[in-house]
């Protein structure tokens, strides 16, 4: 018998803030990657012969190249997973969560199984204003809508018990 059941319905735009959630803020390397590469271009860019070395200069190429390149990171992740996807895309369609004491079930649509997964299986759950995110892998993950919950904090105390230190929020 399930502690929690949670049926969860994930629009198109959930999925989008959800992909930029988990690329953007899981993993604070990408920001500092694109902060290097926008500070690298800005630099070398705001040097002239001529006037020499301006400020303003460098401070407006950063904005416009940090802009540029979390673009294009955003894009290539949501092309990659549309992709990965493919014909498997069911927006607006229940995903129900069964909590129980020793593992997670996860009926997603489309699949006429029910997963079920030992809390110990996950690589991590992170906490997100609008998603709780189980990682099955460092990579792949699947999230469960808050607004979806009758009780957010009876489930966080719930995920936080089962997950330990591998518990977190963004």
């Amino acid at each position: 018998m399930p502690v929690f059941t949670v049926r969860s319905a994930m629009s198109k735009k959930d999925w989008r803030k959800f992909l930029f959630t988990a690329t953007f803020r899981r993993n604070p390397k990408v920001l500092l990657s694109i902060d290097a590469v926008a500070l690298l271009a800005a630099f070398l860019l705001s040097w002239d012969s001529v006037t020499g070395f301006s400020p303003a200069r460098m401070a407006l190429f950063f904005v416009i190249f940090f802009l540029a390149a979390a673009a294009a990171v955003a894009c290539m992740t949501e092309k990659a997973n549309l992709r990965r996807m493919g014909k498997n895309q069911h927006f607006g369609e229940e995903t129900v969560f069964q909590f129980y004491e020793d593992k997670l079930g996860i009926r997603a649509p489309g699949v006429r199984q029910q997963s079920r997964l030992a809390y110990d299986q996950f690589d991590a759950c992170l906490e997100s204003r609008d998603f709780f995110i189980f990682y099955v892998t460092p990579e792949e993950g699947i999230a469960l809508c808050k607004r979806d919950t009758e009780d957010p904090d009876g489930l966080r105390e719930f995920i936080k018990a089962r997950f330990g230190a591998r518990y977190g929020k963004l």
